[in-house]
Protein backbone atom coordinates (compact mmCIF):
# COMPACT_ATOMS: atom_id res chain seq x y z
CA UNK A 1 0.00 0.00 0.00
CA UNK A 2 1.40 3.28 -0.74
CA UNK A 3 -0.44 5.06 2.41
CA UNK A 4 -0.29 3.48 5.99
CA UNK A 5 -3.65 3.79 7.82
CA UNK A 6 -2.75 7.36 8.96
CA UNK A 7 -2.48 8.99 5.45
CA UNK A 8 0.83 8.66 5.37
CA UNK A 9 2.77 7.74 2.15
CA UNK A 10 6.36 6.28 2.16
CA UNK A 11 8.70 4.85 -1.06
CA UNK A 12 9.02 1.09 -0.34
CA UNK A 13 12.21 0.24 0.86
CA UNK A 14 13.02 -2.29 -2.21
CA UNK A 15 14.75 0.72 -3.83
CA UNK A 16 16.20 3.88 -2.92
CA UNK A 17 18.71 5.58 -5.54
CA UNK A 18 21.82 7.04 -4.82
CA UNK A 19 25.28 9.08 -6.61
CA UNK A 20 27.12 6.72 -8.49
CA UNK A 21 25.05 3.70 -8.48
CA UNK A 22 24.10 1.47 -11.62
CA UNK A 23 20.01 2.07 -12.03
CA UNK A 24 18.36 -1.41 -12.51
CA UNK A 25 15.25 -1.73 -14.26
CA UNK A 26 13.52 -4.28 -12.04
CA UNK A 27 14.36 -2.17 -8.91
CA UNK A 28 13.51 1.21 -10.41
CA UNK A 29 10.14 0.23 -11.78
CA UNK A 30 8.90 -0.87 -8.16
CA UNK A 31 8.93 2.75 -6.63
CA UNK A 32 7.36 4.11 -9.50
CA UNK A 33 4.16 1.76 -9.74
CA UNK A 34 3.88 2.56 -5.94
CA UNK A 35 3.85 6.12 -6.67
CA UNK A 36 1.09 5.68 -8.87
CA UNK A 37 -0.88 3.61 -7.25
CA UNK A 38 -0.94 6.29 -4.29
CA UNK A 39 -1.70 8.94 -7.08
CA UNK A 40 -4.80 7.06 -8.04
CA UNK A 41 -5.82 7.12 -4.45
CA UNK A 42 -6.05 10.65 -4.53
CA UNK A 43 -9.51 12.94 -4.74
CA UNK A 44 -8.93 14.94 -7.37
CA UNK A 45 -9.95 18.81 -7.07
CA UNK A 46 -12.44 18.85 -10.26
CA UNK A 47 -14.82 16.37 -8.64
CA UNK A 48 -13.98 13.77 -11.27
CA UNK A 49 -13.25 10.58 -9.43
CA UNK A 50 -15.66 9.36 -6.62
CA UNK A 51 -14.84 8.34 -3.15
CA UNK A 52 -15.19 5.02 -2.91
CA UNK A 53 -15.39 4.69 1.38
CA UNK A 54 -16.22 6.55 4.23
CA UNK A 55 -14.32 9.74 5.37
CA UNK A 56 -13.24 10.58 8.59
CA UNK A 57 -13.07 14.25 8.84
CA UNK A 58 -11.22 14.08 12.13
CA UNK A 59 -13.48 16.73 13.93
CA UNK A 60 -12.32 18.90 11.11
CA UNK A 61 -14.84 21.04 9.30
CA UNK A 62 -15.57 21.28 5.79
CA UNK A 63 -16.07 24.70 4.95
CA UNK A 64 -17.27 26.54 2.05
CA UNK A 65 -20.20 24.14 1.28
CA UNK A 66 -22.16 24.93 -1.77
CA UNK A 67 -26.41 24.48 -1.23
CA UNK A 68 -27.53 21.24 -1.36
CA UNK A 69 -29.84 20.50 -4.39
CA UNK A 70 -30.30 16.66 -4.92
CA UNK A 71 -31.98 14.61 -2.08
CA UNK A 72 -28.32 12.95 -2.32
CA UNK A 73 -26.62 16.44 -1.95
CA UNK A 74 -24.80 17.41 1.72
CA UNK A 75 -26.58 20.71 3.29
CA UNK A 76 -24.63 23.37 4.55
CA UNK A 77 -25.44 25.25 7.64
CA UNK A 78 -26.99 28.11 6.20
CA UNK A 79 -29.53 25.70 4.44
CA UNK A 80 -30.61 24.46 8.06
CA UNK A 81 -30.98 27.68 9.66
CA UNK A 82 -33.01 29.17 6.65
CA UNK A 83 -35.34 25.61 6.89
CA UNK A 84 -35.64 25.96 10.73
CA UNK A 85 -36.47 29.90 10.52
CA UNK A 86 -39.27 29.35 7.87
CA UNK A 87 -43.10 28.36 9.41
CA UNK A 88 -44.36 28.08 6.19
CA UNK A 89 -44.25 23.80 5.07
CA UNK A 90 -44.88 22.98 1.64
CA UNK A 91 -45.02 19.35 2.42
CA UNK A 92 -47.89 17.69 5.02
CA UNK A 93 -45.11 17.26 8.14
CA UNK A 94 -46.85 14.20 10.35
CA UNK A 95 -46.57 13.40 14.38
CA UNK A 96 -47.23 10.60 16.22
CA UNK A 97 -49.74 9.83 18.50
CA UNK A 98 -49.56 11.52 22.23
CA UNK A 99 -48.96 9.24 24.82
CA UNK A 100 -48.70 11.77 27.38
CA UNK A 101 -51.17 14.65 27.42
CA UNK A 102 -48.97 16.24 30.32
CA UNK A 103 -45.82 16.37 28.21
CA UNK A 104 -44.94 18.59 25.88
CA UNK A 105 -45.51 16.15 22.65
CA UNK A 106 -47.25 17.45 19.49
CA UNK A 107 -50.63 17.03 19.10
CA UNK A 108 -51.78 15.42 15.42
CA UNK A 109 -55.11 16.13 13.78
CA UNK A 110 -56.28 12.84 14.49
CA UNK A 111 -55.84 13.27 18.10
CA UNK A 112 -56.80 16.79 18.23
CA UNK A 113 -60.51 15.75 16.09
CA UNK A 114 -61.14 13.12 18.96
CA UNK A 115 -60.23 15.24 22.04
CA UNK A 116 -61.29 18.70 21.56
CA UNK A 117 -64.57 20.55 19.95
CA UNK A 118 -64.49 21.29 16.62
CA UNK A 119 -64.94 25.31 15.45
CA UNK A 120 -65.78 26.58 12.48
CA UNK A 121 -64.96 30.02 11.68
CA UNK A 122 -65.87 32.90 13.98
CA UNK A 123 -64.74 30.16 17.03
CA UNK A 124 -68.75 28.32 16.40
CA UNK A 125 -68.75 24.90 17.16
CA UNK A 126 -69.66 22.76 14.20
CA UNK A 127 -72.18 20.50 15.88
CA UNK A 128 -73.02 19.59 19.16
CA UNK A 129 -70.26 19.37 22.59
CA UNK A 130 -70.11 17.02 25.23
CA UNK A 131 -67.54 18.89 27.41
CA UNK A 132 -66.61 16.38 30.22
CA UNK A 133 -64.32 18.30 32.28
CA UNK A 134 -63.92 21.40 33.86
CA UNK A 135 -64.30 25.05 31.89
CA UNK A 136 -62.56 27.75 32.88
CA UNK A 137 -63.30 31.18 30.88
CA UNK A 138 -62.43 34.59 31.70
CA UNK A 139 -62.47 35.77 28.32
CA UNK A 140 -65.48 35.76 25.67
CA UNK A 141 -67.20 33.09 24.35
CA UNK A 142 -68.98 33.55 20.91
CA UNK A 143 -72.73 32.45 20.18
CA UNK A 144 -73.20 28.30 18.70
CA UNK A 145 -74.35 28.27 14.89
CA UNK A 146 -77.98 29.75 14.92
CA UNK A 147 -79.60 26.50 14.88
CA UNK A 148 -81.86 24.83 17.41
CA UNK A 149 -80.01 21.33 17.28
CA UNK A 150 -76.70 23.10 18.03
CA UNK A 151 -76.29 23.02 22.09
CA UNK A 152 -73.42 21.96 23.89
CA UNK A 153 -73.80 19.80 27.26
CA UNK A 154 -71.42 20.48 30.83
CA UNK A 155 -71.53 17.36 32.56
CA UNK A 156 -68.80 18.33 35.14
CA UNK A 157 -68.49 21.83 37.06
CA UNK A 158 -67.87 24.85 34.96
CA UNK A 159 -66.62 28.18 36.13
CA UNK A 160 -67.02 31.36 34.58
CA UNK A 161 -65.10 34.46 35.15
CA UNK A 162 -68.08 36.72 33.94
CA UNK A 163 -71.40 37.00 33.40
CA UNK A 164 -73.15 34.47 31.74
CA UNK A 165 -76.78 34.85 30.24
CA UNK A 166 -78.51 32.68 27.61
CA UNK A 167 -81.13 34.13 25.50
CA UNK A 168 -82.77 30.83 23.98
CA UNK A 169 -84.77 32.59 21.63
CA UNK A 170 -82.15 33.19 19.11
CA UNK A 171 -80.54 30.15 20.48
CA UNK A 172 -77.24 31.30 21.97
CA UNK A 173 -76.71 28.48 24.81
CA UNK A 174 -74.03 30.45 26.75
CA UNK A 175 -72.83 33.84 26.47
CA UNK A 176 -69.97 35.32 28.58
CA UNK A 177 -68.98 38.61 29.48
CA UNK A 178 -66.16 40.07 31.48
CA UNK A 179 -68.45 42.65 33.34
CA UNK A 180 -67.89 43.97 36.70
CA UNK A 181 -70.19 46.82 36.83
CA UNK A 182 -72.11 47.56 40.11
CA UNK A 183 -75.51 46.38 38.97
CA UNK A 184 -74.11 42.97 37.61
CA UNK A 185 -72.25 41.44 39.40
CA UNK A 186 -69.61 38.68 38.50
CA UNK A 187 -70.94 35.23 38.29
CA UNK A 188 -74.54 35.81 38.12
CA UNK A 189 -76.16 33.49 35.85
CA UNK A 190 -79.66 34.33 34.17
CA UNK A 191 -81.53 32.60 31.71
CA UNK A 192 -84.61 33.89 29.80
CA UNK A 193 -87.38 32.47 27.42
CA UNK A 194 -86.55 28.62 27.33
CA UNK A 195 -86.87 26.56 30.15
CA UNK A 196 -83.98 24.57 31.60
CA UNK A 197 -83.90 21.00 32.64
CA UNK A 198 -80.70 20.24 34.84
CA UNK A 199 -80.63 15.77 34.97
CA UNK A 200 -78.08 16.10 37.74
CA UNK A 201 -77.07 17.83 40.80
CA UNK A 202 -75.99 21.23 40.59
CA UNK A 203 -73.73 23.15 42.70
CA UNK A 204 -73.70 27.10 43.39
CA UNK A 205 -71.48 28.84 45.45
CA UNK A 206 -72.53 32.33 44.80
CA UNK A 207 -75.78 33.91 44.83
CA UNK A 208 -78.80 32.06 42.52
CA UNK A 209 -81.14 34.85 41.21
CA UNK A 210 -84.76 33.61 40.18
CA UNK A 211 -87.44 35.91 38.88
CA UNK A 212 -91.14 36.18 40.89
CA UNK A 213 -93.25 33.86 40.81
CA UNK A 214 -96.84 34.25 38.96
CA UNK A 215 -98.77 31.24 39.37
CA UNK A 216 -98.18 28.58 42.31
CA UNK A 217 -99.46 25.84 40.29
CA UNK A 218 -96.10 24.83 38.55
CA UNK A 219 -92.81 24.05 39.56
CA UNK A 220 -91.52 27.37 38.84
CA UNK A 221 -88.12 28.34 41.74
CA UNK A 222 -89.16 30.33 44.52
CA UNK A 223 -86.71 33.38 45.22
CA UNK A 224 -86.80 34.41 48.86
CA UNK A 225 -88.56 37.55 48.66
CA UNK A 226 -91.63 35.78 47.37
CA UNK A 227 -91.50 33.49 50.30
CA UNK A 228 -90.71 35.99 53.17
CA UNK A 229 -94.21 37.83 51.43
CA UNK A 230 -96.54 34.31 51.04
CA UNK A 231 -95.32 32.35 54.11
CA UNK A 232 -95.43 32.02 58.17
CA UNK A 233 -92.28 31.77 59.63
CA UNK A 234 -91.53 29.58 61.75
CA UNK A 235 -89.91 30.28 64.82
CA UNK A 236 -88.62 26.49 65.30
CA UNK A 237 -85.24 25.48 65.06
CA UNK A 238 -86.37 23.10 61.98
CA UNK A 239 -86.68 25.58 59.16
CA UNK A 240 -87.36 29.19 58.36
CA UNK A 241 -91.42 28.51 57.39
CA UNK A 242 -94.19 26.13 58.67
CA UNK A 243 -94.25 23.10 56.68
CA UNK A 244 -97.64 21.99 55.52
CA UNK A 245 -99.23 18.79 56.35
CA UNK A 246 -100.44 17.69 53.26
CA UNK A 247 -103.49 15.36 54.74
CA UNK A 248 -106.89 16.18 55.00
CA UNK A 249 -108.99 18.30 56.93
CA UNK A 250 -105.45 20.02 57.93
CA UNK A 251 -104.41 22.97 55.20
CA UNK A 252 -101.27 25.01 54.98
CA UNK A 253 -101.53 28.80 56.07
CA UNK A 254 -101.24 30.95 53.17
CA UNK A 255 -102.74 34.28 54.53
CA UNK A 256 -102.66 35.87 57.77
CA UNK A 257 -103.40 39.53 58.93
CA UNK A 258 -103.55 41.42 62.17
CA UNK A 259 -107.21 43.23 62.20
CA UNK A 260 -108.06 46.30 64.23
CA UNK A 261 -107.88 45.34 67.42
CA UNK A 262 -104.52 43.69 67.42
CA UNK A 263 -105.47 40.29 66.93
CA UNK A 264 -104.01 37.48 63.93
CA UNK A 265 -106.88 36.71 61.79
CA UNK A 266 -106.76 34.27 59.23
CA UNK A 267 -107.84 35.77 55.07
CA UNK A 268 -109.33 39.45 56.46
CA UNK A 269 -111.29 38.10 59.11
CA UNK A 270 -114.59 37.34 57.99
CA UNK A 271 -115.43 33.61 57.70
CA UNK A 272 -112.14 32.92 59.73
CA UNK A 273 -111.46 32.60 63.44
CA UNK A 274 -109.73 35.29 65.48
CA UNK A 275 -106.48 34.42 67.05
CA UNK A 276 -106.54 34.87 70.67
CA UNK A 277 -104.17 36.94 72.50
CA UNK A 278 -101.86 36.30 75.41
CA UNK A 279 -103.69 39.09 77.24
CA UNK A 280 -107.12 37.42 76.33
CA UNK A 281 -106.32 33.94 78.78
CA UNK A 282 -107.57 34.38 82.30
CA UNK A 283 -104.55 33.58 84.09
CA UNK A 284 -101.60 35.35 84.84
CA UNK A 285 -99.70 32.06 84.55
CA UNK A 286 -100.46 31.09 80.82
CA UNK A 287 -99.37 27.81 82.03
CA UNK A 288 -102.51 26.99 83.50
CA UNK A 289 -105.92 25.60 82.35
CA UNK A 290 -109.43 25.24 83.24
CA UNK A 291 -111.89 22.24 83.04
CA UNK A 292 -115.23 22.88 83.85
CA UNK A 293 -118.09 20.23 83.77
CA UNK A 294 -120.83 18.62 85.31
CA UNK A 295 -121.19 14.89 86.84
CA UNK A 296 -123.35 12.53 88.67
CA UNK A 297 -122.16 10.05 90.93
CA UNK A 298 -123.29 7.56 93.40
CA UNK A 299 -121.90 6.95 96.85
CA UNK A 300 -121.13 4.16 98.88
CA UNK A 301 -122.00 2.89 102.23
CA UNK A 302 -119.43 5.47 103.77
CA UNK A 303 -121.09 8.70 101.98
CA UNK A 304 -117.53 8.81 99.33
CA UNK A 305 -118.60 9.11 96.07
CA UNK A 306 -115.52 9.65 93.31
CA UNK A 307 -115.34 12.29 90.26
CA UNK A 308 -112.76 12.38 87.37
CA UNK A 309 -111.96 14.87 85.52
CA UNK A 310 -112.25 14.81 81.79
CA UNK A 311 -108.95 15.54 81.03
CA UNK A 312 -106.02 14.17 83.51
CA UNK A 313 -104.34 17.24 84.31
CA UNK A 314 -100.52 16.90 84.04
CA UNK A 315 -98.87 13.58 85.99
CA UNK A 316 -97.43 14.82 89.11
CA UNK A 317 -99.73 17.90 89.68
CA UNK A 318 -102.81 18.87 92.05
CA UNK A 319 -105.32 21.16 90.68
CA UNK A 320 -107.10 23.66 92.26
CA UNK A 321 -111.05 22.16 92.30
CA UNK A 322 -114.05 24.47 93.88
CA UNK A 323 -117.35 23.00 93.71
CA UNK A 324 -121.40 24.02 93.59
CA UNK A 325 -123.53 20.95 94.38
CA UNK A 326 -127.06 20.87 94.81
CA UNK A 327 -128.86 21.12 97.85
CA UNK A 328 -131.18 18.62 99.24
CA UNK A 329 -133.18 16.80 96.51
CA UNK A 330 -136.28 16.76 97.01
CA UNK A 331 -138.27 14.26 98.99
CA UNK A 332 -134.97 12.98 100.82
CA UNK A 333 -134.30 13.85 104.50
CA UNK A 334 -136.63 16.78 104.89
CA UNK A 335 -135.80 18.97 107.01
CA UNK A 336 -132.53 17.69 107.61
CA UNK A 337 -129.04 19.92 105.94
CA UNK A 338 -126.35 18.07 103.57
CA UNK A 339 -122.76 18.38 104.58
CA UNK A 340 -119.49 18.08 101.69
CA UNK A 341 -115.98 18.06 102.69
CA UNK A 342 -113.51 16.68 100.71
CA UNK A 343 -112.01 13.08 101.75
CA UNK A 344 -108.85 13.65 103.31
CA UNK A 345 -105.57 11.80 102.68
CA UNK A 346 -103.68 12.53 105.90
CA UNK A 347 -103.85 16.56 106.07
CA UNK A 348 -105.04 17.46 102.50
CA UNK A 349 -107.84 16.98 100.48
CA UNK A 350 -107.70 13.83 98.22
CA UNK A 351 -107.36 15.65 95.23
CA UNK A 352 -105.02 13.90 92.10
CA UNK A 353 -104.36 15.00 88.66
CA UNK A 354 -107.11 12.60 87.28
CA UNK A 355 -109.64 13.10 89.86
CA UNK A 356 -110.78 13.40 93.57
CA UNK A 357 -113.42 11.81 96.23
CA UNK A 358 -116.07 13.35 98.32
CA UNK A 359 -117.77 12.19 101.68
CA UNK A 360 -121.48 13.57 102.02
CA UNK A 361 -123.63 13.48 105.26
CA UNK A 362 -126.66 14.85 106.81
CA UNK A 363 -127.57 16.71 110.22
CA UNK A 364 -130.10 16.92 112.04
CA UNK A 365 -130.74 17.17 116.05
CA UNK A 366 -129.07 14.73 117.22
CA UNK A 367 -126.09 14.48 114.93
CA UNK A 368 -124.04 13.90 111.70
CA UNK A 369 -125.42 10.38 109.63
CA UNK A 370 -123.78 8.81 106.34
CA UNK A 371 -125.72 9.83 103.01
CA UNK A 372 -125.89 7.33 100.60
CA UNK A 373 -128.01 9.10 97.85
CA UNK A 374 -126.42 10.30 94.42
CA UNK A 375 -124.73 13.76 93.89
CA UNK A 376 -125.13 15.62 91.08
CA UNK A 377 -121.82 18.87 91.25
CA UNK A 378 -121.38 21.73 89.02
CA UNK A 379 -117.34 21.06 89.31
CA UNK A 380 -114.25 23.62 88.28
CA UNK A 381 -111.26 22.62 88.01
CA UNK A 382 -107.43 25.26 87.41
CA UNK A 383 -104.59 23.40 86.83
CA UNK A 384 -101.50 22.23 84.45
CA UNK A 385 -101.82 20.25 81.39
Amino acid sequence: MPYDGNGNYTLPPVYKATPGTEIITTQHNTPLEDIQAALNAVLLRNGSAPITGNWNMGTNRITFLEDGVANTDAANVGQLKALLNNTALTGVPTVPAVTDWTAYQPVGAKDADARYARLTGGNTFTDAQNITGAINVTGTISALVASSTQKVTFRRASTYGGINSYDGSSWHPLMINDDDTASTARGTLAFSNVAQTFTQTQTFSGQTLVPDVDTFDGKDALNAETAEGRYVKSTTAEGRYIKSVPVSPNRRITDIWENADGRAVFGDGTSAPILANLADLPFSDTGLKEQAFMQWTTLDQYGHGIFTFPTAFRAGTVPVVTLMIDCEPAGTYAGHTRTYSFVRNGTAPSISNTGFMLAVGVTDGSGVYVSTVPVIACVRAVGYF
